[in-house]
């Protein structure tokens, strides 16, 4: 049974950190995503705990003047990881979708995956030390031959944890460590905070102070990542032949432009395949995320029994049988086309979420590096003029 006052605190926390973002008269839409995600983090297997530790976490790192990037990996998917400020990038801009991190069916924790600056990861260990005890707070041990070897992860446990899991103190480490690998310290009640320490993090904070801090717009280069990292060679000539023009953008049915635009006609991210699911089918988003994983993974036994649903479900959305699609005939072979394309590019799609973060760490780099650049060459220039060169 969940904790009724973590499942408090954790709604307290959602809507004072959107009141801080959007205002004490929060917009509908806001409120609509705030309450689906709540719902789905409570309903979820053992959600909540994860959120607190991470958001304390944060909040304390901030409070002791640690650089917090926007994080890494699919938690960047969650809007309320958002308005409780353990990312700082805004999910509901980029068509993330929470279902992506947290699924109705989960069966272990979701994993909170940190990057801070440099020197950032003992503070986290100390941070977690205060507010959850010594004994509440392990490093894993690696598979390395059984030792700690550069661990990013790190245990947070609570008393049925720390009753389920032997562990040794480590005098070098300040710590103790776990006598167990993550995935068997997690199965027996333990969170797993993963914190990797980056140089991007840490230069960003370094210039911010010197130049201002200025909102990049990196929104273009995330496809490319996401096509570098699928590695799939045609897809990137295609794409790069219709941003330029060369190459026609169509779509199937119009449904599917609007959340095949960005990408040109083209399916590129995970994210794409659970919206047209969703638009195309009436899935829910956690339906939607098992049909992309089957898909992706062919688990066929998963796939045949969603392509029934699919080809079921646009048939009877209203919003499909329109025009020309009001025939059977042509629906059914516009249905088969969509899917085959799912089917076809789902190998190969890539989670924005993780194309995202790299587009904001390298885009926010290379902005501040350039202003940098500027303003170092504008005062030499004034220094140059005051001496009279």
């Amino acid at each position: 049974m969940k904790d009724d006052a973590e499942i408090k605190r954790l709604c307290h926390s959602m809507m004072a950190g959107a009141r801080k973002i959007y205002g004490s008269r929060l917009p509908n839409d806001v409120m609509v995503r705030l309450e689906h995600e709540f719902t789905t983090i409570v309903s979820a297997h053992d959600a909540v705990a994860p959120y607190l530790v991470a958001y304390d976490l944060v909040n304390d790192l901030r409070n002791s003047g640690v650089a917090i990037g926007p994080g890494r990996g699919r938690f960047i998917s969650s809007f309320a990881a958002y308005v409780l400020g353990i990312t700082s990038i805004d999910p509901s801009k980029h068509g993330l979708v929470l279902e992506a991190f947290v699924t109705a069916n989960l069966i272990s924790r979701p994993v909170f995956y940190l990057n801070i600056g440099i020197g950032g990861r003992r503070e986290a260990i100390e941070c977690l030390q205060r507010e959850h005890g010594m004994e509440g707070v392990a490093l894993p041990l690696s598979r390395n031959e059984g030792r700690v070897v550069h661990a990013t992860d790190i245990l947070v446990l609570d008393e049925k944890a720390k009753a389920a899991i032997p562990r040794r103190w480590n005098e070098e480490l300040k710590c103790y460590i776990s006598q167990c690998y993550t995935e068997d310290a997690v199965n027996a009640g333990g969170i797993q905070i993963n914190i990797e320490e980056s140089d991007k993090v840490t230069h960003i904070r370094r210039c911010l102070p010197t130049i201002g801090d200025h909102e990049t717009r990196f929104s273009d280069m995330v496809a490319s990542y996401a096509l570098d990292m699928s590695r799939d060679q045609e897809l990137a000539e295609s794409f790069n032949r219709r941003r330029k023009g060369e190459e026609p953008v169509a779509y199937i049915h119009p449904l599917m432009e609007g959340v095949l635009r960005e990408t040109y006609g083209l399916l590129v991210y995970e994210e794409q395949i659970m919206h047209l699911a969703n638009i195309l089918a009436g899935f829910s988003l956690h339906e939607a995320s098992r049909l992309e994983r089957a898909l992706g993974k062919r688990i066929m036994d998963a796939v045949l029994q969603m392509k029934e649903w699919f080809v079921a479900g646009c048939l009877a959305n209203e919003k499909f049988r329109v025009g020309k699609w009001l025939d059977d005939a042509n629906a059914r072979r516009a249905i088969e086309e969509i899917w085959q394309t799912l089917y076809a590019a789902a190998p190969y799609a890539v989670s924005k979420a993780y194309a995202v973060c790299r587009a904001y760490l390298d885009c926010r780099c290379a902005y501040l590096n350039l202003k940098r650049s500027l303003g170092f060459n504008a005062e030499a220039q004034r220094r140059e003029v005051r001496r009279g060169v």
